[in-house]
């Protein structure tokens, strides 16, 4: 493990009661933020980048899916890399917005928080039907793509590299997410993380621990300063191939009706 996710763990652990898997999601994200842009690995096209679409599913406020995406994970990532925070409450056309240059200056990594990604679905099925989706999906890819705004003409949205940190209910997710959106490739893109395990319960809320996210930030503000001083590829590890040899041979190779 790195040393920012060692670190980071042990921070987590003090501060709340949460699966051991949605601390370490959020530390993942974490990482995921400051390497947008930074850091890829040179396979197929485009190359492979470090955006992640994450959600944390559980049945109940017992695992602390918000906490973990507000209080832990985008509270340090605001406090590292908060230019690259987007909209929690947004549009397709106000997400394309976001990315759009600024003064001159791209701003074309974010990662966008949704601690009630059900609400999300609830308010995106009522106003903005299938294209919050679409929109997401062509970000999610990573290419170069035209859109077409309501006004002011079509815009170009050069390589974006947007992530996406979410929690949901298994209730909420049965009742407002879309069936086509499996087919479509929308949840297709999420790393769905739902707990192996539960730690024991805390009877009260613990204690602050700021000296420990004190050090988390400074570490992760240490990584970002490295990456930023020297942008370029990576290359894959013998034992991160076999891995994802080993989990493309659980997936089925045809479609299953």
């Amino acid at each position: 493990m790195s040393q920012f996710l060692a670190q980071w763990e042990e921070y987590a652990q003090s501060v709340t009661d949460a699966p051991h898997d949605f601390l370490h999601s959020a530390g993942l994200m974490a990482l995921s933020t400051i390497s947008l842009g930074r850091r890829w690995i040179d396979r197929g096209v485009n190359g492979v980048h470090p955006n992640l679409f994450l959600m944390l599913v559980a049945g109940s406020s017992r695992d602390r899916k918000s906490f973990c995406v507000s209080d832990l994970g985008m509270t340090l990532i605001r406090s590292v890399e908060p230019k690259r925070v987007g909209p929690e409450d947004f549009s397709p056309e106000g997400l394309i917005s976001t990315l759009l240059p600024v003064d001159g200056k791209r701003r074309r990594a974010i990662v966008v928080p949704q601690p009630e990604f059900g609400e999300y679905l609830a308010r995106s099925s009522r106003q903005y039907a299938a294209n919050t989706s679409s929109t997401l999906c062509k970000l999610y890819d990573g290419q170069t793509f035209d859109h077409k705004r309501s006004k002011g003409g079509p815009v170009t949205i050069k390589d974006p590299r947007v992530s996406f940190f979410g929690g949901v209910a298994f209730g909420m997710l049965a009742k407002y997410g879309d069936p086509a959106d499996w087919a479509t490739g929308f949840y297709a893109r999420f790393l769905w993380v739902i707990p192996s395990a539960r730690r024991p319960r805390s009877e009260v809320i613990p204690p602050a621990n700021p000296d420990g996210f004190n050090r988390c930030a400074n570490t992760l503000r240490d990584l970002k300063d490295r990456l930023k001083t020297s942008r370029r590829s990576l290359e894959i590890s013998k034992e991160a191939l076999d891995l994802v040899r080993a989990f493309g041979e659980t997936i089925p190779e045809k479609d299953l009706n």
